[in-house]
């Protein structure tokens, strides 16, 4: 209560902070536009332009004060005399302003405005200070975690296209394609060929992933366990071998 402040957010090429909401300067904000010469919500403020100092000031999450005020907040980016007068209208008399970032990911931050009367009133109280620090490092942690599960929501989508796609392929094939678990006593995925050479279901299949080595031949049932060793062990098997379907032909 009793300060100005508007709240900036790194944009997608992680280069330039933008201001996305701001509070207090509605009353003031054609002024603000007039003296800019545009709409401070369309300017860009480089974070590269930033000095090392700042950027360690930027990681720590705390509540910062700015000398310079305005100007000083900006990095130079506004006109230092446009950025006096700003702060003349609002009557500020201190600028601060605390990131938000996990380490070195940056999402962005809140610039305080703080007039003379709330200063004079003890608005500015370490407890309130305090507070200030406390949110942001609660909301730093917050936007973290809803961009991991963005990040992670994303990869689950693609994959899901992908394997739908490679369900489309594999389905056009006439070559049996199944993909069981790690020891093979589950089958997880099985293509629409299987039914046609063996004259069984899939849903037969995946109900008895054994199923394939009892309709083996019983002359040929010893190359078949060899191979599936061999695949097991080696990843890789090839030999031949003859299947008895249920109507008894070979």
């Amino acid at each position: 209560p009793g300060v100005y402040f508007v709240i900036t957010k790194l944009q997608p090429d992680d280069m330039n902070f933008r201001i996305m909401h701001s509070f207090g300067f509605d009353k003031y904000m054609s002024a603000i536009k007039s003296l800019l010469g545009k709409d401070p919500f369309q300017m860009d403020f480089p974070f590269n332009d930033l000095d090392d100092a700042k950027k360690e000031i930027f990681e720590n999450r705390k509540l910062h004060h700015f000398i310079d005020g305005i100007y000083d907040l900006v990095n130079g980016k506004i006109n230092k005399t446009i950025c006096k007068t700003i702060e003349k209208i609002l009557g500020i008399a201190d600028v601060c302003a605390i990131s938000f970032c996990v380490g070195k990911k940056y999402f962005g931050g809140a610039s305080l405005f703080i007039p003379n009367s709330t200063i004079k009133s003890g608005g500015l109280s370490e407890d309130t200070v305090y507070a200030i620090e406390t949110l942001a490092y609660q909301a730093s942690f917050a936007i973290n975690r809803l961009r991991d599960i963005e990040a992670l929501k994303k990869k689950e989508d693609e994959l899901m296209v992908s394997q739908s796609r490679f369900n489309q392929l594999v389905n056009q094939l006439n070559d049996i394609v199944w993909k069981a678990n790690g020891d093979g006593t589950e089958i997880i995925d099985l293509n629409n060929s299987f039914e046609k050479y063996y004259g069984i279901t899939s849903a037969e299949f995946v109900k008895n992933p054994n199923l394939w080595f009892e309709v083996v031949h019983p002359e040929d049932r010893e190359i078949a366990q060899r191979a599936s060793s061999e695949l097991f062990n080696n990843g890789n098997a090839e030999c031949e071998y003859r299947i008895v379907k249920p109507d008894g032909t070979i």
